[in-house]
């Protein structure tokens, strides 16, 4: 599996085999967020497979499912909220690793200058192209509410 290191505290990457698992417990990894949909294809392992894995290996696990392109204040707040403890080492993963990359994105342009956010990304082969809007409603909304404050 490929996992990209955006930051010190945080990686994403597709779904996790089993090598994976330990690999991010060595590198200090301590919270796994799950953001892909439970039934988004045939054979892919259910939330609960992998909160139960988290557990044994003892991650803090979230499950916080959304859909490519389709990100709420609300679920980017709460993965705000998720990651923004500089004491938290946090990976993320879906099927790809792209909606992960776009909820840390989009976190970021709150923030920080858009073009800094496109630049960790494209330093890791992450297209951020596709959410620029999205990006740029952000940084100029600034949302006032949740963990945004």
């Amino acid at each position: 599996m490929t996992i990209r290191q955006l930051t010190d505290n945080f990686s994403v990457s597709g779904p996790l085999v089993d090598e994976d698992w330990q690999y991010l417990k060595q590198q200090g990894v301590d919270t796994l967020i799950n953001v892909r949909p439970d039934n988004e294809a045939a054979n892919q392992m259910p939330n609960s497979f992998w909160r139960d894995k988290a557990m044994r290996f003892g991650f803090a696990y979230y499950y916080l499912p959304v859909t490519t392109f389709e990100y709420s204040l609300e679920s980017i707040s709460t993965f705000y909220s998720l990651i923004s403890d500089p004491n938290r080492h946090v990976h993320t993963f879906c099927r790809t690793g792209n909606r992960a990359i776009h909820l840390w994105a989009l976190t970021r342009a709150i923030h920080e200058d858009i073009s800094s956010v496109q630049e960790v990304c494209a330093a890791h082969d992450c297209d951020v192209s596709k959410i620029t809007e999205q990006l740029t409603y952000l940084r100029e909304q600034k949302p006032r509410q949740g963990a945004f404050i």
